[in-house]
């Protein structure tokens, strides 16, 4: 057993696994053995050989405790959930007061949608210190389960603890999609959207940091909680301007799912084609998004046409012409912060040659498309790639999703 350890700590995990075969082959009960084999069989990518190998040492020793977590974390990285739920759920029976197994068990009843399950673990969750992070989790099984007034209790309290933009549109939606209470999410939402909406106002790129960059995908994904609020409302003239600003700014799956549908409701067949196919191009589009584009082309060779035109149309919705006299193929990276109109209130060089330092102001002159859904005092601020190929063709500046930038240098 000394061996194979050695071959462990020297990360020789082929070496362990061959050691440790002959280990328990010596001994067939050896537990310590079986789970140190299975492990090892894990650490080589024979996964299945490694949850028998594991099951095994806990057959030997049920009692010991430090077996199931492996064993559970390998069940869930080979998409074995409902097992790994019983090792978990055995894991409790031996140690009832740890918290971290309880909040895995109520991981993947909440993926299996067993919420009534989910319940007796979460409510206890909540009790613990700093368990207020399982509210939002508990109003959402409370109303899987038929327990409105609970539910919207859950949802309330959450919100006094928590009532930062996140947390309302994190309310907002999960009231909409149970369908729960639309006055309350929309008077969440549209707080939410307020509050991050004044948060971007003060924004200078002189003194930008990454609390600023971090809340415009947060914008984006309010507004298209309000969005889909107001589309349950049958609000769909309000909701088509939320959702087109939020796909504008994220150009999220989800959010242009959401859009394809408004478009349905208001007779737009043709917009609702479009948006429908840009989710699918955006990539991880739900389900329905394909059936729904396939309903309306009529045909599949329609809609993959159509997709293939939203490939072409979603570089243009990010891409701008900027008039700038590049000497030499070059590229440099830049911020440009965005108010109502779209207007460019600054641009702000971040690296690139010094022969491009000076596109600033050919940037602040092109124009951008960045619909803002109403008047109120937001500002954008984005990051894109100045690609300039020669002084004849000019130079073109690609916004990057806000999302994806997780810096200010």
């Amino acid at each position: 057993m000394a061996d194979c350890r050695l071959s462990v700590e020297q990360a020789n995990v082929r070496n362990a696994v061959d050691c440790l075969h002959h280990v328990v082959e010596l001994d067939p009960n050896f537990a310590q053995a079986w789970m140190a084999l299975g492990m090892a069989q894990v650490g080589v990518h024979d996964r299945d050989e490694g949850i028998r190998s594991m099951q095994r040492a806990i057959e030997l020793e049920p009692s010991q405790k430090l077996y199931y977590r492996p064993l559970a974390t390998a069940l869930i990285a080979t998409k074995r959930e409902a097992e790994a739920l019983d090792v978990w759920k055995k894991l409790q029976g031996l140690t009832p007061d740890d918290l971290d197994v309880a909040k895995n068990i109520v991981s993947i009843l909440v993926n299996l949608d067993r919420y009534q399950e989910a319940l007796p673990q979460l409510e206890r969750l909540v009790k613990q210190p700093g368990g207020s992070v399982f509210l939002l989790e508990l109003a959402d099984a409370y109303a899987r389960t038929g327990q409105n007034d609970s539910a919207v209790d859950a949802f309330q309290r959450a919100l006094q603890v928590d009532s930062s933009p996140d947390s309302l549109n994190a309310v907002a939606y999960v009231l909409t999609l149970d369908h729960l209470r639309l006055d309350l999410a929309q008077q969440y939402a549209e707080q939410g959207v307020r509050q991050r909406e004044q948060a971007t106002s003060t924004i200078s790129l002189e003194s930008l940091n990454y609390d600023n960059l971090r809340n415009i995908p947060g914008l984006g994904g309010d507004w298209d909680t309000l969005g889909w609020v107001y589309f349950n409302l049958g609000k769909y003239d309000l909701a088509e301007r939320y959702l087109n600003a939020g796909w504008n700014l994220l150009e999220s799956s989800t959010i242009g799912d959401h859009l394809g549908q408004v478009y349905e409701k208001l007779g737009r067949r043709n917009d609702a084609i479009e948006a429908y196919a840009a989710a699918i191009v955006a990539g991880d589009a739900p389900p329905n998004s394909s059936q729904r584009l396939e309903v309306l082309c009529g045909s599949n060779d329609t809609a993959a046409a159509e997709i293939e035109q939203a490939r072409a149309n979603l570089h243009r919705l990010r891409t701008v012409k900027v008039d700038f006299p590049a000497e030499t193929i070059s590229k440099a990276e830049f911020f440009v912060l965005l108010r109502q109109g779209p207007k460019v209130v600054d641009v702000r060089f971040i690296k690139g040659p010094d022969s491009l330092t000076n596109a600033r102001a050919a940037i602040a002159g092109a124009s951008f498309h960045a619909p803002f859904p109403n008047d109120a005092p937001t500002q954008l601020v984005r990051r894109g790639v100045l690609t300039c190929q020669s002084r004849a063709s000019g130079c073109e500046f690609e916004l990057i999703p806000p999302d994806r930038v997780q810096s200010i240098e």
